[in-house]
């Protein structure tokens, strides 16, 4: 295996991770499925398939697969017989046929015609619920492969050397990072009122992703009221930065050169400043958990040696907060209460993006908090072995509480569904996966996150860990919180990381104040 090679396709892998949702002539569904949505899976496919092809020809790649491959049998085996009891309990067949004829009858249609012409007398519907049935099986073996089989390659690369695996990754990050804030300078333009940024926005933005394919409307051409950068919407930005802020913080924290901690205090301001312009509750609330946990465990475990780095890391938030209120006091809130003051610019900042996490009647709460509750009443009609992946919008379609149908947004989804076959979001990690998957594949699913988190645990509190390590950790707390509204699992980042962090825990073992 060419090492150098591997380099070069993680360092795309993690430079593209920002790119989430490209447009629909960039990708290969067709093949690839969705997953192909994400420009960071055409180099994670060639990553895939070289490593499987030197392990098949030169036997040396795959590394403590017998530790790892009992995991793998048992999380197959399990899903499988969630799905078999999925199909088994289904009562929703009838509706199913109806909602997805809706949208692909002409592919079924044209398998029919094709077995027809095969000779082999195969009724449509047949053909139909077999498709159905077998289609959460391949999504889930394909998931399967392109998620915790990435994070398997990135440890079996990088665990004999995975200092080197650590600086690939961030350095990565930091590319994309950099583009990330780049274009992000466009959206600053654009909330100021720039006709040019905004015309500039409009011609661009199409070849970044997707425009007004979801529910019609969704995403938008522009962005409303908020910092998005290259992303369909400015939560999915706190959400990939959830592994990109750690790396930042890293290389802020092990910085000893006058020039380089000048660039590093720049970005960290310019890029928090951005974070803070998304007015993205999510994006918000993984800036202050990581940098609050990164100080923390630093402070726990290094007391005096980085004590004035994280004072710094505290001034540059504040500092990166009062520029974004000084921005929104002259370009936003101050046409919205008719004031130029800046502490009501403060209080109306805070009192959208603080205090409307809590309540239902806020923002989207009720819409989220709705959906949660249709994802707990599935989970309670299977909870041991969940629905079924696939069959969860059809139990979903009949489980909101009578006050959700007022909610516009929830009212939109029910339409959609019915009337087009769109799917019903998955918004928060953590109940949706109880609803497909069951208290078995929740338990599964987040075992081996839980397992290293634990292990890095025990040693910041032991004060034992490297700087890595807090890193690896600092990223899985962002994880942790942003999986309350987000689904992380679709993150590619999130198993490069996690393939990392056992590579950092299982390979050389490094000095406790090793940098």
């Amino acid at each position: 295996m060419n090492k150098k090679f591997c380099d070069i396709l993680f360092y795309l892998i993690c430079a593209t991770l920002c790119f989430v949702d490209i447009p629909t002539f960039l990708r290969c569904e067709f093949v690839f499925g969705s997953i192909s949505s994400k420009l960071a899976f055409y180099p994670l496919f060639v990553a895939l398939v070289y490593t499987l092809y030197c392990q098949l020809r030169y036997k040396n790649v795959f590394v403590d697969w017998n530790k790892f491959k009992w995991f793998v049998y048992i999380y197959i085996a399990l899903t499988i017989v969630s799905i078999i009891w999925g199909l088994y309990s289904f009562p929703y067949w009838q509706e199913l046929l109806d909602v997805t004829n809706l949208k692909s009858s002409h592919r079924y249609q044209m398998i029919h015609n094709l077995l027809q012409a095969c000779g082999f007398n195969i009724s449509y519907e047949w053909v139909q619920k077999f498709l159905l049935g077998s289609y959460p099986l391949r999504t889930f073996l394909k998931n399967f492969f392109y998620s915790f089989g990435t994070a398997y390659m990135v440890y079996c690369w990088y665990k004999t050397d995975w200092q080197r695996g650590f600086k690939v990754m961030m350095v990565g990050c930091m590319i994309g990072l950099f583009i990330v804030m780049a274009y992000g300078i466009l959206d600053i333009f654009y909330l100021a009122h720039s006709q040019t940024a905004t015309e500039l926005l409009k011609l661009i933005n199409p070849y970044i992703h997707e425009i007004c394919t979801n529910h019609g409307w969704w995403p938008p051409l522009l962005g409303h009221n908020g910092l998005r950068s290259v992303f369909a919407e400015p939560c999915f930005l706190g959400a990939w930065s959830t592994f990109v802020i750690p790396f930042l913080l890293f290389g802020a924290l092990i910085t000893k050169k006058l020039g380089y901690k000048i660039l590093n205090v720049f970005v960290l301001t310019f890029f928090f400043f951005e974070m803070f312009l998304t007015q993205s509750r999510s994006c918000i609330a993984v800036l202050f958990v990581e940098v609050l946990f990164i100080c923390l465990c630093i402070v726990w475990q290094y007391k005096k040696e980085f004590i004035k780095k994280v004072i710094m890391l505290t001034g540059i938030v504040a500092i990166a907060f009062s520029f974004c209120i000084l921005f929104y006091d002259k370009y936003m809130y101050s046409q919205v209460n008719n004031s130029t003051m800046t502490n009501s610019s403060l209080y109306l900042y805070v009192d959208n993006n603080f205090n409307s996490m809590v309540g239902t009647d806020k923002r989207s709460n009720g819409a989220r908090w709705a959906m949660t509750c249709a994802d707990l009443q599935t989970f309670k009609d299977s909870p041991v072995f969940g629905v079924g992946v696939f069959f969860r919008n059809s139990y979903i379609d009949h489980k909101f509480p009578q006050w959700a149908l007022s909610i516009n947004e929830v009212v939109n989804w029910i339409k959609y569904h019915r009337g087009k076959g769109s799917s019903y979001p998955e918004l928060t990690e953590y109940s949706s996966r109880l609803a497909n998957y069951g208290i078995v594949g929740f338990i599964l699913f987040f075992f081996p996150l839980m397992f290293v988190y634990f292990k890095f645990l025990k040693k910041c509190y032991q004060r034992q860990s490297s700087l890595q390590e807090i890193v690896c950790l600092t990223g899985f707390t962002g994880l942790l919180a942003v999986g309350v509204a987000y689904k992380f699992s679709n993150l590619i980042g999130y198993y490069c990381l996690l393939g990392m962090a056992y590579a950092v825990l299982y390979g050389k073992k490094p000095n406790p104040t090793e940098l």
